[in-house]
């Protein structure tokens, strides 16, 4: 779990978690449509197709880009309640990938507390 939870925090300190919302969002919006199943048939009657729609819905709707803009607005609101000598720790930490012996000669603490 802390793996997980060092990996999501380096990810979004680094701007890696923003690329990733990025990519997803362009992955869905050069996603071909569906495949045509109406084989030897007519024509589709009362087809509305409006392409910036069916973007945004397939935006609003898939569930890995809804995951990754959940996790961005956490870390961030959790972020911004912290005070600054905190903010200071986990930008060294997982921003600038500094040590925790380093981090906390450079905030003057020591490596424990900066750890805490």
């Amino acid at each position: 779990m802390a793996d997980k939870l060092d990996h999501l925090l380096s990810d979004y300190f680094t701007g890696k978690l923003d690329v990733a919302i990025q990519l997803r969002q362009m992955e869905l919006t050069y996603r071909h449509g569906t495949p045509d199943e109406n084989i030897g048939g007519g024509r589709k009657q009362n087809d509305y197709n409006n392409v910036v729609e069916s973007r945004m819905i397939h935006e609003q709707n898939d569930p890995e880009l809804k995951r990754l803009r959940y996790q961005k607005s956490v870390i961030k609101m959790m972020f911004d309640c912290l005070i600054k000598s905190h903010q200071d720790v986990l930008i060294d930490k997982y921003g600038n990938k500094k040590g925790w012996v380093t981090i906390g000669m450079d905030n003057h603490i020591d490596e424990r507390t900066a750890r805490e």
